[in-house]
């Protein structure tokens, strides 16, 4: 009952939440747009993002990895998460036959996997905050 209340709350809030999380995304996305090779969540024409978490995948020709990266941000004290690894990369997964075939299906994620950073993106982050993240992630970037 409990569980069911909270997420009925959350679902009578669930417009607001979304609001929330795209203007979040939209300070990042000022604030990061004009690095090159930075590619933030994309917005296709005919979806609307809700941006639970704000994504950047970086360019595999500037040479930084996901894991240098949250390393750089953890020392300055921001909190980052890798960029979800393809199921079959997992070791429970990854002998099993569908792997494989998975493997080759799924090319785009084994590529992208080792350049995606989820940045901060909790509904109470403040522009000034996210101002300080971007600060941080464009000084590792342009050293």
């Amino acid at each position: 009952s409990m569980q069911a209340a909270l997420g009925l709350a959350q679902l009578e809030r669930l417009d607001e939440l979304i609001a929330r999380k795209r203007e979040i995304f939209n300070c990042y996305k000022q604030e990061l747009s004009d690095l090159p090779g930075v590619i933030l969540n994309p917005e296709l024409p005919d979806a609307k993002n809700a941006f639970w978490m704000i994504t950047v995948v970086l360019d595999p020709d500037l040479g930084i990895e996901k894991n240098y990266l949250q390393t750089e941000l953890s020392k300055r004290n921001i909190d980052s998460r890798p960029f979800f690894h393809p199921l079959s990369s997992i070791p429970a997964y990854e002998r099993l036959p569908q792997a494989q075939a998975a493997r080759d299906r799924n090319s785009v994620s084994y590529r992208i996997c080792p350049y995606g950073l989820n940045l901060p993106s909790a509904l109470n982050l403040t522009e000034e905050k996210i101002h300080g993240v971007c600060d941080v992630f464009r000084s590792i970037l342009e050293p």
